[in-house]
C-alpha cells in the first residue's frame, strides 16, 4: 500500500503527476475538496490545478480490499 510520503517521492515529471492525479480523480478514487477561494481556475497553461483532495468509499475499498490467491486445484 503506497503512503502519500511514498507518492510525493516518486520522481514524476509535471505532466506525469498531473495525469496520475487526473486517473484518482477521474475513477472516483479521491474528490476534491472545495476551497474556501471558490472554484479552480485554469491557470496560464490551460491546466486546472488540484489543490486537497479527500478518499471517496471506491479508494478506501481499493486500499483495503485484499485481493484473494486463486484457487490451486490438485
Amino acid at each position: 500500500m503506497a503512503s502519500l510520503e511514498t507518492l510525493r517521492a516518486l520522481p514524476l515529471s509535471q505532466a506525469q503527476a498531473q495525469g496520475l492525479a487526473a486517473l484518482l480523480v477521474g475513477e472516483r478514487y479521491v474528490r476534491p475538496i472545495p476551497s474556501p477561494e471558490g472554484p479552480p481556475r485554469y491557470d496560464a497553461r490551460g491546466r486546472l490545478p488540484l489543490g486537497d483532495v479527500t478518499l471517496t468509499r471506491v479508494g478506501l475499498a481499493l486500499l483495503t480490499d485484499v485481493p484473494q490467491a486463486p484457487l490451486m486445484h490438485q
